[in-house]
């Protein structure tokens, strides 16, 4: 929902980042944040159709209804009592041409000062600086304690609430700060100061030109200098597990390598765009570490899976398992005994190393798609997406053999579990598709009339295609995944996940997805309505995806959000 909100707002044409409100930032912000033209994001939220989707959704209604609520809308009366304005649209005037938020080292570690910077456009400067006196009025009303302190510095006036928040404004400038000493200096900059700022740091400056153009949003992150207040000097920890260093490794090594990060959002046409950049090619990562995550420089792409027919998620991957094995400690804590005992066992008392490692290829495809049970005499009540796995292997002939031995093992073992629960098994059989041999495990449907148990969603089916392993859940989808072929492709990280198919799927399982919510104590009706709004905002998604891979530059972690309307 909040990428949906966020992809909404963003406008649709692009324009350069505004730098006036970064020159009034210290140098010494380690964390900046500036949105352009704000005001004109919340007048096309105003009447849009999300707007009407929140507002009318039971959370927004309950929480009207509650203490909070009802406090919120008195201090709105009581505000447009005072000036005659809504107060949303005293703020969106004041922050209509840019707002910004700067954070700094303060006290300790954990108090951080923060700089709030605000430009309203040059016609509402005296507005700004009324609507000013009239929030330090409201935030104090009611409340004991020091007051307000009124103060003119140059051409501006500041407000001090309590000793503890500090505001100003200049022209059509509004400053707000935890700092007394920041604001001032704000306000100094802002007259033509001589002290450095953030927009001259060389980070900063290396930060935005990286920024595509036409971003809405541009963050900043001085990650170096973070990095050096942490004990261990890395801004991110290690994993905690090897699934996760597997899966999220190069973004930590590239992060804890990189002096800055910057984050860019912008919306184009029917699109919403976010991207991370690190200043740090994989080239500068240690030598035992990157050809885990990339490819070697000019090596020859193997083609990859084409995604099924069906599909609404497609995720793919370059690993290389024999190098992560050899850098697994480098990486973070990995217990490997479970590892090589569960290869012992399915895989016939091979070892994991000498004899498995060594046959698995870099490219890993993985597909969740939607299933028609064309092949049961009746659907599942529950019905899941099948899963598919397709993982190019460098010498299929070497684990033939062992991968069929594997596949049965594990039928087995899931069948002896189901018999200790005095349920039926899986029975194994194997059939041709096309030239390929599928191996298969079904269950056998019980007579009636009834929708079948959950587990008739798995039909477990394994095929060697090639240089190719396929596995999956659903014997539908891995025949589908066959047909589907390969074909060139981009080798970088990739997570595609399709709008209209996942609300199919969802749609299917409504019945099932309310009960188990009503059965964890929530209202039905409720559960109910923000199953609808969801599935209302998904409507209008045409898809998703997530990448990750050089720019160029460094590395980036873009991700797009596509709108059908």
């Amino acid at each position: 929902m909040l990428l949906a909100l966020a992809a909404l707002l963003l406008p649709r044409t692009g324009c350069g980042v505004v730098e006036d409100l970064a020159a009034l930032a210290p140098a010494e912000a380690v964390a900046y944040a500036e949105l352009l033209e704000p005001g004109a994001l919340y007048t096309r939220f105003r009447g849009s159709p999300l707007e009407s989707a929140v507002r009318g959704s039971p959370g927004w209604k309950e929480f009207l209804a509650s203490p909070k609520g009802r406090n919120l809308e008195k201090v709105l009366a009581a505000w447009k009592g005072l000036s005659g304005v809504p107060l949303d649209e005293s703020i969106r005037r004041i922050v209509s041409k840019g707002f910004a938020a700067a954070l700094l080292p303060g006290s300790s570690p954990e108090k951080p000062d923060l700089l709030l910077l605000a430009r309203a456009a040059e016609e509402d400067a005296e507005f700004a600086a009324e609507t000013l006196q009239g929030l330090a009025n409201l935030v104090t009303l009611g409340r004991k304690g020091e007051g307000i302190r009124r103060e003119e510095i140059g051409e501006g006036v500041l407000f001090a609430i309590d000793e503890k928040v500090f505001a100003a404004s200049s022209g059509p400038l509004t400053l707000a700060s935890t700092s007394e000493t920041l604001l001032k200096a704000a306000l100094s900059r802002a007259a033509g100061g001589t002290s450095t700022s953030l927009s001259a740091a060389p980070p900063f400056r290396a930060a935005r030109r990286s920024a595509p153009g036409g971003a809405s949003l541009f963050a900043f992150l001085d990650a170096a200098r973070i990095a050096a207040s942490r004990p261990d000097r890395k801004l991110l920890p290690a994993p905690p597990d090897a699934g996760a260093a597997f899966l999220f490794g190069a973004i930590r090594e590239l992060v804890n390598a990189s002096p800055f990060l910057g984050l860019a959002v912008s919306g184009s046409g029917r699109s919403f765009r976010a991207s991370l950049h690190v200043p740090v090619p994989p080239g500068d990562l240690p030598a035992e570490i990157r050809p885990i995550f990339f490819p070697a420089k000019d090596a020859p792409s193997p083609p990859r899976a084409v995604p099924p027919q069906g599909e609404f998620l497609a995720l793919r991957l370059h690993r290389d398992f024999e190098a992560f094995w050899n850098a697994r400690e480098a990486l973070g804590p990995l217990d490997d005994s479970g590892l090589r005992m569960a290869a012992r066992v399915l895989f016939g008392g091979r070892r994991f190393e000498q004899d498995i490692l060594p046959h698995l290829g870099a490219e890993v495809d993985f597909f969740l798609c939607r299933q028609a049970f064309d092949s049961l005499p009746r659907p599942p009540q529950v019905r899941l997406p099948g899963g598919v796995l397709v993982w190019r292997l460098k010498n299929p002939d070497a684990l033939r053999s062992a991968l069929t031995m594997a596949f049965q093992t594990g039928v087995g073992l899931a069948n002896a579990q189901r018999g200790q629960e005095g349920k039926e098994g899986l029975l194994l059989s194997t059939e041709k598709h096309g030239d390929a041999t599928v191996h298969v495990a079904r269950y056998v449907p019980p007579d009636g009339d009834g929708p079948l148990p959950v587990e008739f969603n798995a039909t477990p089916a394994y095929a060697l295609v090639g240089d190719r392993l396929y596995l999956s859940s659903s014997l539908e989808s891995l025949k589908a995944a066959i047909d589907a072929g390969l074909a060139p492709t981009r080798p970088v990280d990739r997570l595609d996940v399709d709008g209209p198919v996942l609300r199919e799927i969802l749609e299917e399982n409504e019945a099932p997805i309310v009960a188990n919510e009503v059965l964890k104590g929530k209202p039905r009706e409720r559960v109910l309505a923000d199953f609808r709004l969801f599935l209302d905002l998904l409507s209008r998604v045409e898809g998703a995806t997530l990448s990750f891979g050089p720019d160029g530059s460094g590395v980036s972690l873009e991700a797009v959000l596509r709108f059908l309307y």
